[in-house]
């Protein structure tokens, strides 16, 4: 009704305007080349009340793409400023298809019970590497990144899809992109192909596409189409052709689920863990993606004998495979190094698809390590196979809690045997109290003989505000420092724990006491922020007598300790209730803002554990995850004589 009313209104008043004032040139149109929403208008549903339909129907195979994890990625985002940037003949944007594109196969595959997950889900730019982290750190099985193809030759159109470096390299790439391909070229049938639409990103660049080479699943790139030929930029243009384009994409991933993903478990050792001298064997699951569905003939061998490999670092193992619960046996060498291996296990079903990850870990516990020159910078590299079981614990928990991924981020250190595992280390939330021991940190530096002579007044106080967080005590020392003395500390070169130039980190900018005194971080305007790196990194300089002095260092764990007050019974604390454990820890809460940082030990474990999150449910993540961590992080046998 407002838009007749304007559009009335402006008629009438339009020649009155001209009558007295003079009429008033017409702007020129606007530069296409620099437009946006260049694709016909849809509505929001206009795929979902279509699939299902005689005309879009679910096959019956598709079943099998139940529970499957898929993530898209709408190629490019956020560039419309950009002049005729991916852009057809009259304007239409790459961007735009690659996303309406990717709603429309969400909608085809969760309508087939698969899980799915987009890189983006708006007009916005982001890094490949933080897009190939989304399937990363979502455990996807399958990573699709969705771009349509560019050339100076308008007559060109055709269907390719990419694979990343050589055949070898994951064959299950190979599948993915075969089936995909396959769909393309029934849904479009162009009349123009090419020789083989199956191609190495090596042919494009050294490297490879970075998408692909930072994808550590199963992974594929299409360019289903040429927007820059002019018959084609129209049709992209249409939501009729954008889900026929979907579709086929649905369809070639149905039919690769039909054919079984195959994939291996590791039953023994389970936690990974070999003990040199008593381990001899790994046993490993196979699955071929078929036997469990219990068809006829379903008991007999449907894995190719000839192409089961198992690997260790590279270097090929004995094995003893059995038909019967298709169990594989490997024989381990004599001796193996302390640390992490990863043995790799190939095989392929008799529908010729590869396994989807081939790749396990395994930890061989050796001497406790001396983490006290251990250095956590920004090339810090993580362990292997903690990091597989720190993001395996992540992910069942995120699922079960529902938090979405970047909801949380976590770390841990374990200082036994300096290993670290790291998810969005370097990504800056809310930190609520977290912040306060950035006041701590400030007032030994600016009062550095308090290490040797604190009156027990001041330390009690200061204890009160670690451990009991009182905002009355944190707003006494935050104004006596004054807020620029706390960032000054922060920002220095001797410390690093905020750096704007590496996406901010620990900031403390506004008292915990009413008052209008701020001083925002300057990267996201957040007056009290935390990154898990950083506050990782303050424990382990705290244990490593690198805060302000040996002596300082001490006296902040006493105050961390504080023997006299009692822990809040929430989040680690909580998780780690009934275990003889010492813990320092600063945790926060405010609103959805849920956060747990500690220091551990006790019982042959040494560990800093840091968890940021941002949901309701944030608290329960926290107690579990402390848990999980701590039994994850029993020592050995090996690691106990």
């Amino acid at each position: 009704m407002k838009r007749t009313i304007g559009r009335t209104a402006s008629l009438i008043l339009c020649p009155l305007f001209c009558l007295f004032g003079g009429c008033v040139e017409p702007r020129e149109p606007a530069d296409p080349m620099l437009s946006v929403n260049t694709l016909i208008e849809a509505p929001e549903d206009y795929a979902r009340v279509r699939i299902g339909t005689p005309e879009w129907p679910i096959p019956a195979y598709a079943q099998y793409l139940k529970g499957v994890r898929i993530c898209l990625d709408p190629g490019h985002g956020g560039d419309a400023h950009k002049r005729a940037y991916k852009r057809g003949p009259t304007g239409v944007r790459e961007a735009e298809m690659n996303l309406r594109v990717a709603f429309y196969l969400r909608d085809c595959l969760e309508a087939a019970g698969a899980e799915v997950l987009l890189t983006r889900y708006a007009d916005v730019d982001s890094s490949l590497a933080e897009r190939a982290e989304a399937a990363n750190r979502w455990n996807a099985d399958l990573f699709i990144s969705l771009h349509h193809n560019a050339i100076g030759k308008p007559e060109v159109n055709r269907t390719s899809v990419w694979y990343h470096r050589d055949v070898d390299h994951r064959p299950s790439n190979l599948d993915l992109a075969r089936y995909l391909a396959q769909g393309l070229l029934n849904a479009f049938q162009f009349p123009q192909v090419t020789g083989d639409c199956l191609n190495s990103d090596a042919l494009m660049y050294p490297g490879g596409f970075g998408i692909l080479r930072a994808a550590d699943v199963t992974a594929a790139l299409c360019e289903s189409s040429f927007f820059t030929n002019p018959e084609e930029e129209q049709r992209l243009r249409t939501p009729e052709h954008n889900l026929s384009e979907a579709y086929g994409l649905f369809d070639g991933l149905a039919r690769y689920a039909y054919a079984g993903l195959p994939r291996v478990e590791l039953v023994e050792p389970a936690d990974g863990r070999v003990i040199p001298g008593q381990t001899k064997t790994l046993v490993f699951r196979l699955d071929d993606g078929l036997r469990s569905r219990k068809s006829w003939g379903s008991d007999r061998q449907g894995i190719l004998s000839s192409t089961i490999d198992v690997r260790l670092d590279g270097q090929p193992l004995a094995f003893d495979f059995q038909n019967k619960g298709y169990v594989l046996t490997a024989t381990l060498p004599d001796e193996l190094s302390p640390g992490g291996h990863q043995v790799a296990v190939q095989f392929v079903n008799k529908n010729k698809n590869s396994v989807l990850d081939p790749r396990i870990w395994i930890d061989v516990p050796g001497a406790a390590a001396d983490a006290s020159e251990y250095r956590l910078n920004y090339r810090a590299e993580t362990d292997p196979w903690l990091q597989r079981q720190v993001q395996e614990i992540d992910r069942v928990l995120s699922a079960h809690f529902g938090l979405r991924v970047e909801e949380r981020a976590v770390g841990l250190l374990d200082l036994t045997r300096g290993r670290l595992a790291l998810i969005r280390p370097d990504e800056m939330f809310y930190a609520a109290s977290v912040p306060k021991i950035a006041i701590l940190l400030t007032w030994f530096e600016k009062m550095p003989e308090s290490a040797e002579e604190l009156a027990p007044d001041v330390q009690d106080a200061l204890g009160r505000m670690i451990k009991l967080s009182d905002n009355e005590m944190a707003a006494r020392f935050s104004r006596q420092l004054g807020l620029p003395a706390i960032a000054d500390v922060l920002e220095s070169p001797k410390y690093g724990f905020y750096n704007k130039k590496r996406g901010g980190g620990l900031w403390m900018g506004k008292h915990y006491a009413p008052g209008d005194e701020r001083l925002r971080d300057p990267l996201e305007d957040l007056s009290h922020a935390a990154t898990v790196r950083q506050c990782l990194r303050f424990y382990l300089m705290m244990d490593q007598g690198r805060l302000v002095s040996p002596a300082a260092s001490a006296k902040m764990r006493d105050i961390f300790a504080s023997p006299d007050l009692e822990h809040s019974q929430s989040k680690f604390v909580k998780g780690l209730a009934g275990r003889e454990r010492t813990i320092l820890r600063k945790s926060g809460t405010w609103e959805d803002f849920h956060h747990d940082t500690a220091f551990v030990e006790g019982e042959g474990r040494r560990y800093i554990l840091v968890a940021l999150t941002e949901s309701p449910r944030g608290e329960e993540y926290l107690v579990e995850l402390a848990a999980a961590v701590d039994d994850l992080l029993a020592p050995a046998q090996a690691d106990a004589k």
